[in-house]
């Protein structure tokens, strides 16, 4: 199993001590970490790139670093006693939204036989190259190299790293590593047809801690449907500052996610969504949901540094429960295994879950489908989609 952290292109290692993979390995997996170049450094585009790049012009340096790491896994982990052949790739948030582009890149064809893609997001926005390009080369006026190649690789790190870089750092249509955004390319069926887990967290919208009034300001782009999207959310009893976070948080991560399992699923793709709630009894009080990333620890079985107390037996057994699901899923292309609920495969028909909460996991049937049919809806119109059958 292959690890591709998070941290919105701009941050993260595959060194987290959260990521450390000793319970995986005391299971039986072989765990590998990656580290992947960040900011400008992993996404950058220039004239004087193009000229020297040719007809395969580049602008993803982070995707090629972890499509890299992919083939040093294919050329190197039997030396480990691992499969070459069964390679999974998993991650969260950014890390999740790099399996997607991987899933769609020809460049990484056959490197990897299933992937897990929690919290993944949408790719909707992407930059075009020229766009990319245009950005690259005021930057590069502003740091006194402009056209000089050989000035631009001169120049020290901390000055190419100098921010603000969350303009620049998510990946690009450069036509090589990314021929489109992801949500193109899995509505278009082209993607790599192996099994797939996708899935998000209960209380995604934690992330506007770090992006204020991003959801007011999306709620606005939805028009006439936004009153209709936010109603549904305000029967939920949530005032209309909680419901304009929910909602955001959902279009932003959990529409997505089912998105991309309908999309799968359609093709015949051995698909698994699911929908993780937990919230640890060593967490704090005040602690209502899951946020963006709060499922790592379980993954992992590593528990999260930050709570006051020690796991519980019920921590420390939804743990084992969920990296079973995931280990199962990674040995076999299925996450259901011996001692385990069942978790249905996702289907069109069924529209069914796993969710992860308190009591255990519980497959669920149309899970918030009014609430998530109104989001793609509006995204499709945007998109100039038809929808999906």
């Amino acid at each position: 199993m292959v690890w591709i952290h998070g941290g919105a292109f701009i941050m993260g290692a595959g060194s987290f001590p959260s990521y450390d993979g000793g319970a995986f390995a005391s299971r039986g997996v072989i765990l590998v970490t990656l580290n992947y170049r960040l900011g400008r450094f992993g996404t950058f585009a220039h004239p004087a790139l193009r000229r020297e790049q040719g007809d395969h012009p580049v602008a993803d340096f982070g995707l090629l670093d972890q499509i890299a790491a992919l083939a040093w896994v294919r050329d190197n982990i039997a030396s480990f006693g691992g499969d070459a052949s069964n390679v999974t790739i998993f991650g969260e948030s950014a890390g999740a939204s790099s399996v997607n582009f991987l899933m769609a890149s020809p460049l990484a064809e056959g490197l990897f036989a299933k992937a897990i893609a929690q919290s993944g997001g949408s790719s909707s926005d992407l930059k075009t190259f020229a766009a990319a390009e245009a950005e690259g080369a005021a930057w590069a006026k502003t740091a006194g190299v402009a056209e000089d190649i050989k000035a631009l690789r001169a120049l020290p790190a901390d000055r190419v790293w100098d921010g603000p870089v969350t303009v620049v750092a998510s990946p690009v249509i450069d036509g090589t590593v990314v021929t489109q955004s992801t949500d193109d390319a899995f509505h278009a069926g082209a993607f790599a047809r192996i099994p797939y887990l996708v899935g998000a967290n209960s209380q995604e919208e934690s992330l506007l801690r770090w992006l204020p009034g991003l959801d007011e300001a999306f709620l606005k782009t939805l028009g006439e449907r936004g009153d209709a999207a936010l109603s549904l959310y305000e029967t939920e009893g949530l005032d209309r500052k909680s419901a304009v976070a929910k909602l955001w948080g959902e279009a932003a991560m959990v529409e997505p996610a089912r998105f991309r399992a309908r999309q799968t699923a359609r093709r015949g793709v051995a698909t698994w969504l699911y929908r993780y709630g937990y919230v640890p009894d060593a967490a704090p009080e005040t602690t209502t949901g899951a946020g963006h990333d709060a499922e790592i620890e379980v993954v992992f079985a590593n528990p999260d540094q930050r709570w006051p107390k020690p796991w519980s037996t019920r921590d420390a057994a939804i743990a084992e429960t969920i990296q079973g699901y995931w280990i199962n899923f990674a040995r076999t292309g299925n996450p259901n295994g011996p001692g385990l609920p069942t978790w249905p495969a996702y289907t069109l028909a069924n529209d069914t879950l796993m969710a992860f909460s308190k009591v255990g996991p519980v497959a669920t049937e149309g899970f918030g489908k009014s609430r998530l049919d109104l989001l793609e809806a509006a995204y499709a119109d945007r998109k100039s989609w038809t929808p999906a059958p």
